[in-house]
């Protein structure tokens, strides 16, 4: 029996050799989710899906940035595909958290900034991270403290203290993320860090700052607003 011809093949080809030749700067965005879906979505046109997820979460960077369960709600979508949309946000927000090597200096507000949007990048649910500095501002480590949920994570303040500890920092910069509201600091917020700062103070360890990240990359230092 011969096989079946797969009538989509010919598109697939040349949607990959104009990735190979020009990037995405040529694609529109459903065009982009298009060409992911090839590698989830074997034998079908996936340009319809494409459409049907960007018409779903309104834009591209949600479509990325929305839960498994989120997007297998969306008709077509199955584990496979919404594990594959997912993968393909953390593995862009891992290379550039990887592109940070040890040892770089974060002594600017400018580069702790911007550290702390690329930890933060797509999260939905809030997440606290821990950044270890040297006394001269470099890069010793960071540690994911927790992940909570949409609007809170609890704060472990041994597990702080421990990652400072384990990395040998002399200055801990805190970030934290609020996926549904803006960068302003909760009460909740100021009265952990500054519980959390005189706890390392007495290691001789500086919290040098506290950094909110919100849902769109937007940043606020809590040693710029004055409260550190």
């Amino acid at each position: 029996m011969p096989k079946e011809k797969n009538i989509h093949s010919g598109h697939r080809i040349r949607v990959k050799n104009r990735f190979c030749k020009d990037g995405l700067d040529s694609f529109a965005d459903h065009n982009v989710l298009e060409l992911m879906l090839f590698y989830s979505v074997p034998r079908k046109d996936t340009n319809e899906l494409a459409h049907r997820l960007i018409e779903s979460f309104g834009s591209f960077h949600a479509v990325l940035e929305a839960s498994k369960e989120r997007l297998m709600e969306v008709p077509g979508v199955t584990e496979n595909t919404a594990v594959l949309i997912r993968l393909f946000n953390e593995v862009g927000r891992r290379y550039n958290i990887s592109r940070v090597r040890k040892g770089i200096k974060l002594n600017d507000m400018a580069s702790l900034l911007k550290y702390a949007a690329e930890l933060c990048a797509g999260k939905s649910n809030e997440v606290l991270y821990i950044i270890c500095l040297d006394c001269c501002g470099r890069l010793l480590g960071t540690d994911l403290h927790t992940q909570g949920t949409e609007d809170a994570t609890e704060v472990c303040m041994r597990r702080v203290i421990d990652s400072a500890v384990k990395n040998k920092a002399k200055m801990v910069v805190l970030v934290h993320n609020h996926p549904i509201s803006d960068t302003t600091p909760s009460p909740g917020d100021i009265q952990t860090t500054l519980r959390i700062k005189a706890l390392l103070s007495e290691l001789n360890i500086n919290l040098a700052d506290h950094i909110i990240v919100d849902s769109t990359g937007q940043c606020e230092s809590m040693v710029r607003l004055g409260i550190m």
